[in-house]
């Protein structure tokens, strides 16, 4: 082909012809020439510019850094190079710092359960029931007033469109740019407030800055005199015993909680709250004295999805990103009897399956702690020759704010290392066959908490925690020889968030139940601390959080999964967890409660995101802010938005 194209005179056909060349030449360049491949000119870039040319890059780049290939089935090679290989090159350098980035992905699944009852009760506010009339018809009092049937729900829950898993992560980058950008103003704010010159685009910023020094000059003046309040110290505090080194606690201190007499609960008007339907990214949801509700998420599986389709599409990445020398958490986060435990193992009886080899497919109820190690095993053979990749497993729970080591029985004691919590007391396997993952698991079952509610006949009251650790050894010739990588995936099967009216938890079961309650809270004020880029990060407050601290910051990944019942008795704590989704992930794409965002719609409100940002720095930037953290930040994660939004507009058009 290539003796052909140069017989032909016209430079564009040459070009042309050489593009037949393409798949040869793409077996013996390294990475660094596909890159520049693709510079030579817009129409060489858009013949090359295919799946078949991205995936050659992910495996001559991952070859070159070292890194593990384990790309999902529903991802395409071109995002799974950018967000899956390309942040991790550093993993055997020293040359660059990784970013300090903190990723989350937030995804929803159902369990299966009894088919709902057609209702005529719904009661929705004036301007969702405008939205099922016809531009111009009027609606009497009346009619306001009546209730309503599943057709007119469903009707109103369907009329948004249903937007891709791709989309969906774009949309969340583009929040968490928002608040980089939010943060970088703020700090470029207070480096030198006195000194700065604002443009009319700060104005807004100069009036809030004036009005702050005016309040506290009046709070000064009016506090002239006076001596200010004794302030208790805060509960954490006290617990945590201070900042660094051992995280001790009273092993005889417990909380003490007092009877508080509630009053009588009231219906609100419309009925009780429902899941009305489910799509690829939205949960439709019906909520008693609100209306219609849609939470959006990057996936949401359905009560039919197999295990299998679970696992590659929450933890597979998260695997991946583990075995590329990150550290990484994947959690289960929902009411009692929803699917958690289910997720995470499997259902009863899994552990007792007859072992298999590592090359044989695991049983189809498998969950995902068996998948997870099952390809960490098969990736000490197959991530690269020139790596030596080792094993090993703990296994614990957290019982009101006490660790327990499964395997061992032990109390472990958890001590706050440079980079990642010490779990003194904490017995470490090597793992090297399935055979011995079982076994782990088996012992640690044995000694796990379970109690009886009303909910749940089985239900976990403690937080189980399964922490696969790597350790890989560079043997390559080079800067990289004998360089040593160490990472860590946190497992965790979270207690379950319950309602006491709805458990009716007493006694023992009572304090067990608030205990949980109150770790979850303070996991859910970390996220959003890292989530928001705040400069305080509450880990100190709970067990939980300081065990997972490692994979709850800095150059980490978290995936976590939102599991729910569809019963009707189950909408209210099933909505709460959803809520608790929807805040950690920063997806606030609602309009009057209903979704109306369109594809289209969701590239331009990117499209204005980045722009908003984007002015935001050249402001920063021409008063010489670029030296702050908080500006670098914001400027990488411009770059990765752009990057993405460009793919999404050449995949939009090349749909249509």
């Amino acid at each position: 082909a290539a003796a052909a194209a140069a017989t032909i005179v016209n430079p564009a056909d040459q070009h042309l012809a050489l593009f037949g060349c393409a798949p040869c030449i793409m077996e013996y360049v390294g990475w660094r020439d596909l890159v520049a491949w693709r510079a030579v000119c817009k129409e060489w870039r858009a013949q090359i510019d295919t799946d078949r040319w991205w995936r050659q890059m992910s495996v001559i780049f991952a070859t070159d850094c070292l890194l593990y290939v384990g790309k999902p089935r529903w991802l395409g090679w071109q995002p799974y190079f950018q967000e899956h290989l390309w942040p991790f090159r550093h993993k055997f350098s020293s040359d660059e710092a990784p970013p300090d980035d903190f990723q989350i992905t937030v995804s929803c699944r159902f369990r299966p359960g009894e088919p709902a009852e057609r209702r005529d009760d719904y009661f929705l506010p004036l301007h969702q029931r405008l939205k099922l009339r016809k531009p111009g018809e009027m609606i009497t009092f009346a009619e306001a007033e009546a209730g309503l049937g599943d057709a007119a729900i469903e009707t109103l829950t369907n009329s948004g469109e249903s937007l891709p898993s791709e989309l969906v992560r774009a949309l969340l980058d583009a929040a968490k740019l928002s608040h980089a950008a939010d943060r970088a103003q703020a700090d470029g704010a207070t480096h030198n407030p006195r000194a700065m010159v604002f443009d009319p685009a700060d104005q807004a910023l100069a009036d809030a800055l004036a009005r702050d020094d005016a309040a506290a000059a009046a709070a000064n003046v009016g506090a002239a005199g006076m001596a200010a309040p004794a302030m208790a110290p805060p509960l954490h505090a006290a617990a945590a015993g201070g900042g660094g080194g051992e995280v001790a606690q009273d092993p005889k201190w417990r909380p003490e909680f007092r009877e508080v007499a509630l009053p009588p609960s009231t219906s609100r008007r419309g009925g009780e709250s429902r899941i009305v339907s489910l799509s690829t990214s939205t949960v439709n949801t019906y909520i008693a004295g609100q209306g219609v509700r849609n939470f959006m998420f990057e996936s949401v599986l359905t009560p039919t999805e197999k295990q299998r389709a679970v696992y590659d599409r929450v933890a597979k990445p998260v695997v991946g990103a583990f075995l590329n020398g990150i550290d990484t958490c994947l959690m289960t986060y929902g009411q009692t009897g929803s699917g958690k435990t289910y997720t995470v193992f499997g259902p009863e009886g899994v552990l007792d399956e007859p072992e298999h080899p590592i090359s044989d497919e695991l049983p189809g109820q498998a969950g995902i702690v068996l998948r997870a190690c099952r390809e960490a095993l098969i990736a000490i053979h197959g991530i690269h020759k020139e790596v030596k990749l080792q094993l090993s497993v703990q296994y614990v729970q957290i019982y009101q704010e006490e660790v327990t080591d499964l395997i061992s029985g032990g109390v472990v004691i958890l001590r706050q290392g440079p980079h990642r919590a010490d779990l003194r007391g904490c017995s470490e396997h090597e793992i090297h066959t399935m055979s011995d993952v079982l076994h782990l698991l088996r012992i640690g079952e044995e000694r796990k908490v379970f109690a009886t509610t009303k909910m749940n006949n089985h239900s976990s009251r403690a937080h189980t925690i399964f922490l696969l650790s790597a350790s890989q050894i560079s043997t390559s010739p080079g800067e990289s020889s004998g360089r040593l990588c160490r990472s860590q995936l946190h497992l965790v099967d979270l207690a379950g968030c319950e309602q006491l009216k709805q458990s009716q938890a007493t006694g023992h079961n009572r304090r067990e139940a608030i205990g949980i309650n109150y770790s979850l809270m303070v996991l859910k004020k970390c996220i959003r601390a890292l989530v928001q880029s705040k400069p305080h990060v509450p880990y100190n407050e709970s067990k939980l959080t300081q065990l997972l601290r490692s994979s709850l910051g800095g150059q980490s990944m978290t995936s976590t999964v939102i599991t729910g019942a569809p019963e009707d008795k189950f909408a209210s704590q099933t909505i709460q967890a959803l809520r608790f989704g929807e805040a950690i992930a920063r997806v606030t794409n609602t309009i009057g409660g209903v979704t109306t965002l369109s594809a289209d719609e969701a590239l331009g409100q990117l499209a204005a995101s980045l722009d908003e940002c984007r002015h935001t720095l050249t402001s920063l930037a021409s008063r010489g802010m670029t030296h702050l953290e908080a500006y670098k930040k914001a400027e990488r994660l411009a770059r990765g938005l752009e990057q993405k939004l460009d793919s999404l507009q050449r995949l939009a058009t090349t749909t249509e």
